[in-house]
């Protein structure tokens, strides 16, 4: 849109394309004059600068909003410049205007997001940042939580670059350095430690995005930081409680099996000499009233005692070797297993068999007593459960582990018979397993059987005693 005005700055022309945008025609826009159309809210100040820049006979632009015919306000840059004749006669003032309505309406809305996004970054918990990678490594922008995670303002960190990792634990330098070189392997959250102005760790988690330019180098990183200190106190905590916790099992798990081996040796040696010692009794009187002629009325309740007194003692051995098997602790671990394999299937008649190394001597009593109770737990649930005709049993030792897989043939379980907190017997396999720093992996799928392997490391003092 083109413009000509007198020497005094009043207008004498306006082309086609200022009368098309402004709906008026030429004698409608000189007999009203231009500034009449200018948004009160800028005319004051426009015509005032466009007055003193005809009195200084300067170039001059201004920015404001024009209204047109149809009442719209549209936003224009008007620029205007003095224009000479022969002898350097001012003539007048020549110009154009641009129509900017749609760049400063986008103006606009990025500064009102700016502002929103400003106050949101100012006001937020959470520290957001960006800094630059290229050309030369710097903080671009810090919100103010930063004063409150690191007892430092965002003015220290953009006036000094190195500051984030001179504060960093020095424990934790070689890993933000890393984030610094290679942010495409930190994408998932970090966790930080930062040594605050007052000497206390504040435990940072960060959340970071590369920012790259249309090359594809790398040029900034952005990324906001919460503080988690509780939070990893509170994990801390429960760690320790339950580290606790197991140890309570263990120590407990410990003198269950202490406390069962001496009712074991109890009921055997003291309740089962006892029965003995009375079925003794009991046949000689039984000789002795033979020989007075006792009747055989008498004779055979006198029989009938002691065929009760067998029962009991039988029923003693039974209980005695349920609650701490005699061969665990005389034979091993090896032999234990085979008994046991052996006494469930004369019970059940479910085919067990025994294979492997059958090496098991790099473990300690604690061990051996944990995998043994492990393969009675998985025997229980074999017959209570698979619905299984065999299962097969595989000891295998070396000098760094022994291993113990127990595989049945039955109808095995679903993920969630696996994981489901009913599993009252396989959680107790995992505690037992834990208890001696081992592992265990349960595969199954329906109809295809389950197997159960245990893997516990070798004892120390047997590692020990090897070397």
């Amino acid at each position: 849109m083109i413009w000509l005005s007198r020497p005094d700055g009043s207008r004498t022309f306006f082309n086609r394309a200022w009368l098309d945008f402004t709906g008026r025609t030429l004698a409608d826009q000189l007999g009203a004059g231009w500034a009449r159309r200018v948004h009160h809210d800028d005319r004051a100040q426009c015509v005032a600068k466009y007055a003193a820049a005809v009195a200084a006979r300067q170039r001059f632009d201004l920015e404001y909003r024009l209204r047109r015919a149809d009442g719209e306000f549209r936003w224009v840059i008007d620029l205007g410049a003095p224009h000479y004749g022969a002898h350097h006669k001012l003539l007048g003032y020549i110009g154009s205007c641009v129509d900017i309505t749609d760049r400063k309406r986008a103006e606009l809305a990025l500064r009102a997001s700016e502002t929103r996004f400003r106050l949101l970054a100012e006001n937020a918990h959470d520290m957001i940042y960006r800094y630059r990678v290229q050309p030369a490594f710097g903080m671009d922008y810090l919100s103010p939580a930063a004063t409150a995670m690191t007892g430092h303002a965002p003015e220290e960190f953009s006036a000094d670059p190195e500051l984030p990792f001179r504060i960093i634990h020095p424990d934790d330098r070689a890993k933000a350095q890393l984030m610094r070189q290679d942010p495409e392997g930190f994408r998932e959250p970090v966790i930080l430690r930062w040594v605050h102005a007052d000497g206390r760790i504040v435990h940072i988690e960060h959340r970071n995005t590369p920012v790259y330019d249309g090359q594809g180098r790398l040029v900034a990183i952005e990324g906001i930081g919460r503080d988690v200190t509780e939070q990893v106190a509170i994990e801390h905590r429960l760690r320790d409680s339950e580290a606790h916790m197991r140890r309570l099992a263990a120590n407990l798990e410990l003198a269950r099996e202490q406390e069962r081996a001496n009712v074991s040796r109890e009921l055997h040696d003291e309740l089962g000499q006892t029965l003995t010692a009375v079925k003794i009794e009991l046949a000689r009187v039984a000789r002795e009233l033979l020989k007075q002629g006792i009747g055989h009325e008498s004779l055979d309740r006198l029989q009938s005692i002691i065929g009760g007194v067998d029962l009991a003692t039988e029923t003693v051995r039974r209980l005695a070797a349920a609650l701490r098997p005699p061969a665990l602790d005389h034979l091993g671990l090896v032999a234990a297993i085979e008994l046991e394999a052996a006494a469930v299937s004369r019970r059940t008649g479910l085919r067990c068999r025994v294979v492997g190394n059958r090496r098991a001597d790099n473990l300690n009593p604690q061990q051996a007593t944990a995998l043994f109770r492990i393969v009675q737990e998985a025997l229980t649930n074999v017959v209570r459960h698979a619905s299984a005709s065999a299962v097969s049993i595989w000891i295998n030792g070396s000098t760094r582990a022994t291993s113990l897989k127990i595989q049945d043939n039955g109808v095995g379980m679903t993920n969630g018979q696996q994981n489901g907190a009913g599993g009252i017997g396989l959680l107790g396999m995992r505690e037992r397993t834990e208890q001696i720093a081992g592992t265990l992996t349960i595969t199954s799928r329906p109809g295809r059987g389950t197997a159960i392997r245990v893997v516990a490391p070798a004892s120390r003092t047997q590692e020990r005693a090897d070397l």
